[in-house]
């Protein structure tokens, strides 16, 4: 597993791997001291959670493997991870 190594900026603080992508699992890759958030995954904006940018100001967008997407189209893709993994776990019994 890949080890990303807290970086403190002036203004932020930042999780990057050692080839420099920005990633974090278990939180923003990326805080700005202003509250602003941005989560990634080996270098590409991602969050299964939420938002993967949150800005101080109440912006929010959502990112799928670096891919912006509306908020519905987000939910919608999510409902259907879920339902596949019920799917799944109904045929295993």
């Amino acid at each position: 597993m890949k080890k990303a190594h807290k970086i403190l900026l002036e203004d932020r603080i930042e999780y990057r791997l050692p080839n420099g992508d920005l990633h974090r699992l278990d939180g923003p890759a990326v805080e700005f001291h202003h509250g602003g958030k941005y989560w990634f995954s080996n270098g590409e904006r991602h969050r299964l959670d939420g938002p993967a940018v949150e800005c101080s100001n109440g912006n929010r967008f959502w990112y799928i493997a670096g891919k912006k997407c509306f908020e519905w189209e987000f939910d919608a893709y999510i409902s259907q991870m879920k339902m596949r993994l019920l799917q799944t776990k109904k045929i295993k019994k």
